[in-house]
């Protein structure tokens, strides 16, 4: 894709915008409240790193998160550089820092996050491919194998795919059912890390499924005939369509050519005459909304109506593997309109392009996420 004068512009901030969250070993999420190492930021980020060149960083990053691995495997969700969560210091302005970062390997609700382990996994394969740096690999593959061991421990029912709590993954101010649950997007990149783990050289004699097994336990729990559902628990399924979770499973190659274009042309129908997609459609109750957004007035955040610059970054590279070029350069000139008129890349928008705020809390600027998975749109 050769970029217009706009998408450069938009590519030389979200670069700037990325690096300015370089701090000591990691990747921040964030330069304001967001500025605390969020696995799942830090490694969707660093694909985005990793497309500038910054392999250094991107290795101290993984380095980073490895080195406060758990025993059993487990990587955390988040490394506290200050004390105090992101709303403290928001509300109070205050940055009390912590001597070292501080490990949560707990979410909401009080489950562990599934996809740090697998997004590590399978930022370290794009890393090594990158770099050809296999001595890295040879010294990280008990530590790689670990977070795989883990990650497959959480298939409780033994089916092959992974079960997590009800605000567990991205997805966090949703609760999506009761107790324990299958969810497209963590089962999507679980599957990419076990292929991941393969391209790694790393033994996958403790897996109980195959991955080709555990998708074609996938298409049986999730798959409508059109996408793939949001989730399912116990006899229970949504037919919410879950846009990440059905994009990164076009873009890491996870599902057939068929199935791609059932969920592009059925993303094509929901957006109607847009461009960028919302997180779902259709909406969720606003019973299943945390009571924080509601009070903040946010109840849009992960709910069909803001829009993530990386989740159209996604939609782009699906639409150019697509062969839908010019489409495809579309999305991507509109977001990085959006990215020029504010000169930094935010963490949420309104469908009209402005940065979606609450009645206290404002979009992050220097979005790492979105930054990243931008810049590596342009290289995809």
């Amino acid at each position: 894709m050769r970029p217009s004068s706009v998408i450069s512009r938009a590519q030389k901030i979200a670069s700037q915008d990325l690096r300015a969250g370089y701090r000591e070993a990691g990747i921040m999420a964030g330069i304001t409240h967001f500025d605390d190492f969020w696995a799942r930021d830090a490694f969707f980020a660093s694909w985005g790193a990793l497309a500038l060149g910054d392999f250094g960083k991107v290795r101290q990053n993984l380095d980073l998160f490895l080195s406060y691995q758990r025993s059993d495997g487990l990587i955390p969700r988040r490394l506290n550089r200050y004390y105090g969560g992101a709303y403290f210091k928001y509300l109070t302005n205050l940055r009390l820092k912590a001597c070292r970062p501080r490990p949560v390997f707990w979410g909401n609700g009080g489950f562990p996050d599934t996809d740090p382990n697998a997004l590590l996994v399978i930022t370290a394969s794009f890393y090594a491919k990158a770099t050809n740096d296999r001595a890295w690999v040879s010294r990280h593959k008990f530590k790689l194998q670990k977070a795989l061991e883990w990650l497959t421990s959480q298939d409780f029912d033994r089916d092959g795919l992974i079960n997590e709590g009800p605000y567990s993954n991205w997805l966090d101010t949703i609760k999506k059912f009761s107790g324990l649950g299958t969810v497209l997007y963590s089962n999507v990149l679980a599957l990419s890390a076990l292929k991941a783990g393969d391209d790694l050289g790393i033994d996958h004699e403790h897996w109980v499924k195959s991955p080709a097994q555990i998708l074609t336990r996938l298409r049986q729990r999730l798959w409508t005939g059109q996408f793939f559902a949001a989730w399912a628990s116990g006899p229970a399924r949504t037919e919410v369509f879950d846009v990440p979770g059905n994009l990164l499973g076009v873009v890491l190659r996870i599902f057939s050519a068929e199935e791609t274009k059932c969920i592009l042309a059925h993303l094509k129908h929901c957006l109607a005459d847009e461009l960028l997609p919302a997180t779902n459609y259709p909406a969720y109750a606003k019973t299943m909304v945390h009571f924080y957004h509601k009070l903040d007035r946010l109840t849009g955040y992960h709910n069909n109506y803001a829009r993530w610059l990386w989740v159209s970054a996604l939609y782009a590279v699906a639409l150019k593997q697509d062969g839908q070029t010019t489409r495809a350069k579309a999305v991507i000139e509109r977001g990085a309109r959006w990215i020029n008129k504010y000169g930094t890349v935010c963490e949420v928008y309104r469908p009209n392009g402005e940065p979606y705020n609450g009645l206290t809390w404002k979009s992050e600027r220097s979005f790492a996420w979105s930054a990243g998975l931008f810049l590596w749109a342009m290289g995809e």
